[in-house]
């Protein structure tokens, strides 16, 4: 942060989402909502602690992806692989 503090148009953009925001029945993930609310919270904090040295702290919550919205995404992001298929980290040759 101190690298933040010499530049007077310095900002921070940190990215929660909405389950930190409201509780969703049925959800069952209490540790990915409240890691979000924590996030908020250190958000709303940074921005009071920094506005003295006219750091800008914003914070972005977007919602849940809707079904098919989310499978749209899926496909356009396969169709740039070259390889056309996905894997995990434990997959790497």
């Amino acid at each position: 942060m101190r690298e933040l503090l010499l530049d007077q148009k310095a900002s921070v953009i940190n990215i929660s989402s909405v389950s930190g925001l409201r509780f969703f029945r049925g959800s069952e993930r209490s540790s990915y909502a409240a890691s979000k609310a924590a996030l908020n919270m250190l958000t709303l904090y940074m921005a009071a602690e920094y506005m003295p040295f006219k750091v800008r702290i914003n914070g972005h919550a977007p919602n849940r992806f809707d079904g098919s919205q989310a499978k749209n995404v899926v496909r356009v992001a396969m169709e740039m692989l070259k390889s056309g298929k996905t894997g995990c980290i434990h997959q790497q040759n």
